[in-house]
């Protein structure tokens, strides 16, 4: 490798590193999972795979080519043929092929939009996640901010002899706690990006975790979502398999066409001949009734996809209800009472009018309810991915 080479190398990558740690927006950060998921890039294979199967099925069986010669070197000469063979399949089993064919594609292509609703399903929770992660580091350090007001006025208060010593220990033994929760806090956030970066390769979120995503409209699983497809494609692809070993009962014909030249005579020929296959032992009815087995199994798999679909979407609009009830008595009473009995609280103790643990009490009371809070929006958030799972309206053709 040469030196310019190199330099030029290492150009680029100090380049685009700053780009691959900056914060990006929500619909950034669905583009780039598209981009980079495996996951996609495999049903878009499987999809590309349905379809050279497809265009095999739609092939003609190869002709055979014979070369006989008989009575060599026998007295009246021998006897030379050439012949061209072309099998014939059963009457519409290739139109039942192609169906079977046809459906196959469609199950892919189905398979492929599940692949993708699901992928931004994960990117939105994930996403939503690391904001959550953030806001409880901020939280944690705003905790130890108001602990180590505390811990100041409880010095100041042992100096001045109002309160017994063991109450600065008790205000250093809460800022310790503090410290150790934003250590905990700040754990958790590098989890969260690391699940955000493995989906679209960076860890860091812009967003607004107090501003969630409005959940879609509608109370019921559209017919054309694709985990309702793809079980729909799978028995019509059974079905279509089922008329293929129907159509295999009656049997192949081979027809085929041949010069023959004689020595003797110095004569020839034109040979042409008809074979077709007995259905003495082999009528498929074994293959017949597997393909009925797996009619009933996907028609069992089709109502169970609409049973869960179904509930899925029920338990995802309850969720978001239920999140946003909660998050408004959060957001208009509890939270701000808890931030004006902790001031209050404070204030009080700084002037020697209650006691330490009445403050560290409201301190307490103040964090959880901040935690709820954010434990709520990160819930909205999460429902709001689920109902777009269900609801999210997305082409058959997308994502390509």
């Amino acid at each position: 490798m040469s030196r310019h080479y190199r330099l030029s190398l290492g150009l680029l990558l100090l380049a685009t590193r700053p780009l691959l740690a900056e914060p990006i927006p929500l619909d950034a950060a669905l583009q780039r999972a598209e981009e980079l998921s495996p996951a996609l890039r495999a049903a878009r294979a499987e999809a590309d795979a349905a379809r050279g199967e497809a265009r095999q099925s739609a092939s003609w069986s190869n002709p055979s080519l014979s070369f006989e010669s008989e009575s060599i070197g026998a007295d009246d000469g021998a006897e030379t043929t050439v012949r061209l063979s072309q099998p014939l399949d059963a009457p519409g089993k290739r139109g039942a092929v192609r169906q079977a064919a046809a459906s196959a594609i469609a199950g892919a292509e189905e398979e492929l939009r599940l692949r993708h609703i699901e992928l931004r399903r994960d990117v939105r929770k994930a996403f939503a996640l690391v904001l959550a992660a953030d806001a409880r580091v901020q939280a944690a350090a705003q905790s130890i901010e108001r602990a180590e007001r505390a811990h100041r006025a409880a010095g100041e208060l042992v100096k001045a002899g109002a309160v017994p010593a063991v109450e600065a220990d008790r205000a250093r033994a809460r800022l310790a706690s503090a410290g150790h929760e934003r250590q905990q806090a700040e754990s958790h956030q590098r989890s969260a990006r690391r699940e955000l970066a493995r989906l679209c390769g960076t860890g860091e979120a812009q967003g607004d975790l107090s501003a969630p995503p409005p959940a879609p409209p509608g109370d019921r699983v559209p017919e054309d979502h694709p985990s309702l497809a793809s079980a729909r494609r799978a028995m019509e692809q059974a079905e279509a398999l089922l008329e293929v070993a129907r159509r295999e009962r009656w049997p192949g014909i081979e027809v085929s066409a041949g010069y023959q030249q004689f020595e003797e005579g110095d004569s020839d020929a034109v040979a042409v001949g008809v074979s077709l296959a007995l259905p003495l032992w082999d009528r498929r009815t074994g293959e017949q009734d597997a393909s009925k087995g797996r009619i009933a199994r996907a028609a069992a798999d089709l109502e169970q996809a609409a049973a869960e679909a179904a509930a899925s979407l029920a338990e995802a609009r309850e969720s978001a209800d239920n999140a946003r009830a909660t998050l408004a008595l959060l957001n208009e009473s509890e939270l701000p009472l808890a931030r004006s009995v902790a001031d209050a609280a404070t204030k009080s103790y700084e002037a020697g009018a209650t006691g330490l643990l009445d403050l560290l009490d409201a301190l307490d009371r103040l964090a959880e309810a901040e935690s709820r809070r954010i434990e709520w929006l990160l819930a909205s958030w999460d429902a709001a991915a689920d109902l777009s799972t269900w609801l999210e309206q997305l082409s058959p053709g997308e994502p390509r």
